[in-house]
Order: C-alpha cells, then structure tokens, then sequence
C-alpha cells in the first residue's frame, strides 16, 4: 500500500513538473518575442577564390578596404553557427554578401542560407552595390594560371596574379537564392518587360528589380524586401536609365554607376501597392533594403551625401510612405557602422526606425538582434570574437595571426588589421610603388622646377615628404615614454614646448589614435565602450592638439628649406613659433601672424601670375581683398551645397561666420589693424563636433 502511494505520489509529482516545465517554455518565449537576427555586408570572398592571403595581387586588392576578407567565408560560417544557436526566428541579410560578385561567393553564402534553413530559421537576402557587375577575380599564382589555360587579368613581382571569374546577372542572383526571399513569395517586382520613363523630358528603359514580399511565419509581420541597386550598365558603364538624387533644392536627375541606389517612382508605386495589400490583409509591415533611407551619419553629413552615399535616392518618398502605412522598423547595412536612426512625420507623428548593420567581415564584426514583445522592441549587439578553427582557410598558415583570430579576433580586426591596411592603401594611394605621382603632380602646379634643372633635388624632395614627414607624423608617439630613437618629436614634447599637457591615455601613436577612434565610430556602442567621443574629453583634447601639432612638425621640419632651395622665390621660412604658440594658447589661427596669409600666397603665384603679384601685397589689402570675396566665396557654397550656408542668419551650419572667423580692417587705438583670424575651438567644438559630429562622434 505504502508503495502504491509512493508511486502515485512519483506520477503526480511527475504531472506537476511536467506542467511547470511546459509553463515555463512557454513563459520564456514569451520573454523572447520574436526575434530577427541581423548580419550585413558579409562582403565574402570565397577561400577558393582568395588563394592564399600571402599573394601580392591578393594583398594589393584587399588593401582597398578595411574587412578581413582573407578569413571573410569563416567569419560568415561562425556567424551562422552563432545564429543557430541563438534560435533566432528569421536572418535578414541586407545586400553586399559577396565583396565582388563572385558566382562562386554567392553559392557560398547560399550554403550558409541552406544550414539557417535547415535549422528551422527562414532567411531573407536583397542584392547590394557589391553583388552584381562588379569584375570578380581569383588570385593564384602565374605558373598555375598558365597550367590551367586561364587568361590573366594582372600580374605581380612575386609571380602571383589574378584571373577573372564568373559573376551573376540579376537572373542568376535570383537563382541562387531563389529559396531566401522569392520562392513563394507574396508579391514580386519582376525583372522582365522593362518599361519606358521620363526624366527631365528625356526617355530611358528602366527595368525591374529583385524586391519581394514575404510573410513572416510564426508572426504578423510581412516584410518588404527593396532592391534599390544598380547592377545595370552598357558597353560604356552607362546606366539604362535615370533617376533622381538629392532633397528639395539639391534634388537633381542624374545617372550613377553600380555602386549607387536607383530607386525610381515606379519602384515607389509598386512599394505602396505592396504596403496597401499588408494594410487590408491585417499585416504589420517591416522593410529591409541595402541602402539605409534615414541620415545615419548626422544631418550635415547626410545633407552633403543625400542620395549618394550615405542614404537611399528618392529616401524621403520612401519615409512618407512608411511614415503613412506604418512601417516602424527598416533594416539596412551599406555604410559598415552600427547606427539607428529614427524619422519622426512632422504630420502625423509616425516613426519609422532605420537600423543600420555594421559590415560583418569589418571591426566590430557585429550581429544584431531585433526583438518585438508584447512591451516594446529592443535590439542587441554582439560582436563575433573568435573564429572556429575548423572554417579557417588551408593558407592561413602563420601562427600568430591564426591565434589572434582565434581567440583574439576583436582586437586584431582593429588593430593592427585595419591599422596596416590602412597603411598600405595610403601607400598605395600617394607612394604609388616610389612614384610619388600625386607630389610631383604638385609640384608641376607650383611650378617647382620650370626649368626642369632639379630633378634629383625634387626625387629627394618627395620622399623626403612620404618618409620624413607624412608617415613619421603618421607614426608619431603620443607620448614620451612611448618615444624610439628614431622619432623626432612626439605629441607630448610638442604640447609641453608650448605649455600645454596632454591628457594621459590608452593611445600610443597618431595613427592608432586615430584608428581606434574609427573603431568607436564602426561599433557605435559608447555605453560599453567608454562613452562618447566628446570636444572636453581626452580623445576631443587629444584630437585638438594632434591638428595643432601639424603646424610645429612643418615648422620645425626641412620642408621649407629644400622647397627654397629648388625654387628662390619661395620663402626659406613660411611661419615661426609665435603662429604655433598663439594656436597653442588661444586655439587661434593668425593668419597674419610672422606673415603666414602672405607666405603662403607666394607658392599659389602661379597659379595667378597674369593677374596679381602677391608679393607685394600689404597684409590691409589682403584683407580686404579677402573679405569682399569672402560672401560670393560663401554664395558659391550655399548653391553648391545647400543648407550649409545660411544667408539669412550669415551662418555656417547655425554657427555665425563671425563666431568662425574674423577678416577685417579694425580700428584699435585710433589705427586701423588688418585682422584675420579663424577660431579653431569654435571651429572644432560647435562645428566638427557638435554640428558635422552628431550622429558620427556622439
């Protein structure tokens, strides 16, 4: 008997914990919501097409960006495996997935869409600026290249070279992924029968594009997929058609290549067709396009870059019409920072959230996660910190950079990835193999040399220029302590020449100053990451100081000297101490300090010689010359790029040119002074910082 109530007890215990544990389940989905997982600009290059990472031609096409796209497939595939984990309900991914279009790239995200998929979580692509027409290449060696018949596209010293490979047209790309957006889809913009539109009284074939509908099981929610790309070119890399770029007076109809959105007035129309069908059938709308439609990098940026880069063409159509059937969240990548920006209807009070991915393949290799709730929606941020070692390449085979990104793949992505890479691109860029194309580029506008009696002296002049000067102040230490015996000066020993302390910090040099300030602006996450970069605090303090100290390295440098020596009507000596220490001590750049307006007006004579000689200019007529040419100079700005001249207010960005600067005649003691100052504190702290830094710094 005992026994028998002994089981009955077991069996009904049993039945309670039974209960309590599928309570319980049920108490942490609800907790959960449903949740969108979120990987952007993935931007891979196949390992198969990388080759090995040691390949000079692969070395000179990776140095254009900052992303790891030597080891980009295994972070993509750590990614996924993260997301399985998660138990996520949908991956969006929104455009860019490949770096260069590669067909072989494409499959290889499509695989990792597969494995998503197969662990019950639906997945969603749109096509970005990288993904279609953009000259996909392999990287092997010549030897290899010529075994297998291959044509080469370019060859480099350490007997590498690249070939071309297949990429994907439109139809191709929806092939490949027809399983992640248009199997099934609830409506589609097709890719056939193009249609004929009218832009400024001139006609263009415009085609369709890869936009889709689709329901998101397991929710309400229907998501609006926008392919805003353009993958369309002639023989002369001429889009088919035209649209418009750019907002109220700045809106102007133009033709722009592959890397730009086109969305058009037709791919308007059928985006509302689609959100009217969501309203009637009870579907909460979301979207997902490549390009994001709000001003992720602050006003000012976004006004310079309205519809070129930094957002969606034709973006505030698009925010009305989300605005009006209530499309609360867009998700979006392209410009590789971790942002969210929101667009409030001045109207009707709507909100529509932009949330803008980081690149994944770049600092701070970031997923994110969109959670919607009965009490709201949240999002987080994780950052991928180690990749597994069984999706790393065959090739890689150096030790130590296999550890870092194995176990420390924060840190090297940031530095010194991007820190040597970086430097290589500028080097690329201005070094050009020892060429120094862009300095003498320079010197023939100074005309340097008319008698072309200078060469070696010139040879010397521009890697005197590259060495001495840009990449030691590039590489300059910050502080004493951190000083080798081949630096000249440092930033610490430049502050205390003119009475000024640097405040104490993580940072050792210019450059990695300035790279891990890059990294705060990707990751966009100064709560976990020593809050924001302000003009008061150490990095605005340090930043200040860095700009001034230019001056001094010039100052004190041999650059003037040697220019002087090429050419004796430059002079010997441009600025002395008392310009730097007055910038030191007022944040003021004199410009008519030890002469400087009139020293540096002598190296642009040639550019004017038939109409003023400079040299024999008196600082007052310089000044007045300057003055009377400042409003058409602001004029000029104001129509070139509208919104950051104010004439009205005679305001740069709300901040009155006379808070700026100060060129003029002044009377002083019964005498008239020629003044011509620019105020670099307001300049830098209500200008750069709180103005052009909002949205980026803050």
């Amino acid at each position: 008997m005992k026994k028998s109530l002994l089981v009955l007890a077991l069996f009904i215990a049993a039945i309670f914990a039974a209960t309590a544990l599928v309570g319980c389940n049920k108490q942490t989905e609800e907790e959960k919501g449903f949740v969108i997982g979120i990987i952007s600009d993935p931007q891979i290059v196949a390992a198969s097409d990388v080759g090995d990472d040691d390949y000079a031609s692969f070395q000179d096409f990776n140095a254009v960006g900052q992303k790891m796209l030597f080891i980009s497939e295994a972070i993509l595939k750590t990614a996924v495996d993260r997301l399985i984990e998660k138990k996520v309900d949908v991956v969006l991914i929104p455009g860019d997935l490949t770096e260069n279009g590669s067909k072989v790239g494409h499959v290889t995200v499509a695989a990792e869409c597969a494995r998503l998929e197969a662990a019950g979580i639906q997945t969603y692509v749109v096509c970005g600026n990288h993904d279609i027409n953009k000259s996909p290449k392999r990287y092997l060696t010549k030897e290899d290249a010529l075994a297998q018949g291959l044509t080469i596209y370019e060859e480099f010293e350490d007997g590498s070279c690249s070939v071309k490979v297949p990429g994907v047209s439109p139809e191709e790309f929806t092939n490949i992924f027809y399983e992640y957006g248009f199997k099934d889809a609830v409506a589609q913009d097709t890719l056939e029968n193009p249609v004929v539109t009218t832009v400024e009284g001139r006609s263009f074939e415009e085609v369709g594009t890869m936009s889709y509908v689709q329901d998101l099981a397991g929710s309400d929610y229907r998501l609006i997929s926008i392919d805003a790309s353009n993958y369309y070119e002639d023989e002369n890399e001429n889009t088919y058609y035209v649209t418009y770029y750019g907002s109220g007076k700045n809106r102007s109809a133009a033709i722009k290549g592959t890397g730009y959105s086109v969305m058009t007035y037709r791919l308007l129309d059928w985006i509302e067709t689609q959100l009217k069908a969501a309203k009637e059938e009870g579907k909460k709308p979301l979207a997902m396009a490549h390009f994001p439609v709000n001003n992720q990098m602050g006003d000012v940026v976004g006004l310079i870059t309205d519809g070129i880069d930094n957002r969606m063409n034709l973006a505030d159509e698009l925010l009305d019409l989300f605005a009006r059937y209530g499309v609360e969240y867009v998700f979006t990548g392209h410009l590789h920072t971790q942002h969210t920006a929101t667009y409030r209807d001045p109207a009707t009070d709507a909100t529509v959230t932009d949330v803008e991915t980081g690149c994944l393949t770049n600092y701070p290799l970031p997923i994110r996660y969109v959670s919607f709730k009965n009490d709201g929606v949240s999002i987080e941020n994780e950052y991928v910190s180690a990749v597994k070692e069984e999706y790393l390449p065959n090739y890689l085979d150096d030790p130590i950079v296999k550890k870092a990104v194995t176990s420390e793949l924060q840190n090297y992505a940031l530095y010194p990835f991007i820190y040597d890479n970086l430097l290589r691109n500028f080097d690329e860029r201005i070094n050009d193999g020892g060429e120094y194309a862009l300095f003498y580029k320079v010197f023939d506008i100074l005309s340097l040399d008319k008698e072309g009696t200078h060469e070696e002296e010139l040879a010397s002049l521009a890697d005197y220029i590259y060495n001495d000067l840009y990449m030691a102040f590039m590489k300059m230490p910050l502080y004493e302590k951190d000083k080798k015996p081949t630096d000249r000066l440092s930033l610490e020993s430049i502050c205390a020449k003119y009475d000024v302390t640097l405040p104490p910090s993580e940072y050792t040099s210019v450059f990695e100053f300035f790279i891990k300030l890059l990294g705060k602006f990707y990751k966009y996450d100064y709560a976990n990451d020593g809050g924001p970069i302000t003009y008061e605090g150490k990095e605005g303090t340090i930043l200040r100081y860095g700009v001034y100290s230019i001056f001094e390295v010039l100052r004190s440098s041999e650059l003037f000297a040697r220019l002087h020596s090429i050419n004796e009507a430059l002079p010997e000596v441009v600025f002395g101490e008392n310009f730097v220490r007055k910038l030191y001590a007022e944040d003021t750049l004199d410009l008519l300090c030890d002469d400087f307006i009139s020293n540096v007006l002598v190296f642009v004579q040639p550019l004017v010689e038939n109409y003023v000689k400079f040299k024999s200019l008196q600082p007052e007529t310089i000044v007045k010359a300057l003055k009377a040419a400042l409003p058409l100079g602001l004029y000029a700005l104001s129509i070139k790029l509208p919104g950051i001249y104010d004439r009205s207010e005679d305001a740069i960005f709300g901040v009155p040119v006379d808070e700026i600067m100060t060129i003029d005649v002044l009377e002083r003691n019964d005498e008239d002074v020629p003044v011509m100052e620019i105020y670099f504190d307001v300049l830098l702290k209500d200008v750069v910082f709180e103005k052009i830094g909002n949205g980026i710094l803050n």
